[in-house]
């Protein structure tokens, strides 16, 4: 199985562990994500950029690796004990406002509370972006998704948008779809404008 495995500028991870292309890493206990005895990777370059930086922003590097073995896979997260970095992939660009907007697309899925509808239909609109509106939208009853994604428009960005794919993915919703269209529709904005 092919997957992403994101790394410091020197192909460092957690604990220093040092990672080459094309040389095989192995290791060994009893296998849960988010461990030491699991080496953790992503499905794709997509989901590495918007869930890493939430994480750790000095995971810069983006490779893709060949899964070796029995392989674990939830929330976007995909585990194993051994793999191999087979080359250096380009990680997308993917600017904050986009973010923003994956972010409060994916709280749409499941939050669907009229005032927090009006609320995302203005900001992704460009009708009213301003923090004084979602300031006052934080104050009404929120759900745990639905707040991150707010927050994500007023603090930090990077790591809301992540909470709020992380959830979006445990509730099963297809955060890929929402993130190729978002992306597909700024890339169709840019090229009306040129």
């Amino acid at each position: 199985m092919l997957a992403y495995k994101m790394t410091r500028e020197d192909m460092t991870t957690r604990h220093g562990f040092q990672w080459e292309i094309n040389t095989p890493v192995k290791i060994e206990g009893e296998m849960y994500l988010c461990s030491n005895t699991c080496l953790h990777f992503y499905a794709n370059p997509l989901l590495a950029a918007l869930l890493i930086p939430g994480v750790n922003k000095k995971y810069t590097r983006c490779f893709k690796a060949e899964l070796i073995g029995k392989i674990l896979i939830t929330e976007g997260k995909i585990g194993c004990q051994e793999a191999i970095l087979l080359e250096e992939v380009k990680l997308p660009k993917i600017t904050k406002d986009q973010r923003r907007e994956i972010a409060i697309t994916c709280a749409l899925e499941f939050f669907q509370k009229p005032y927090f509808i009006e609320w995302s239909n203005n900001w992704l609109s460009n009708k009213d972006r301003s923090r004084a509106s979602a300031r006052k939208i934080r104050r009404n009853y929120l759900s745990d998704i639905a707040a991150r994604a707010v927050g994500a428009c007023i603090y930090d960005v990077d790591s809301r948008t992540a909470a709020v794919i992380s959830q979006a993915l445990r509730r099963n919703i297809n955060v890929q779809t929402i993130i190729e269209k978002v992306l597909n529709k700024t890339q169709k904005e840019n090229n009306a404008i040129r």
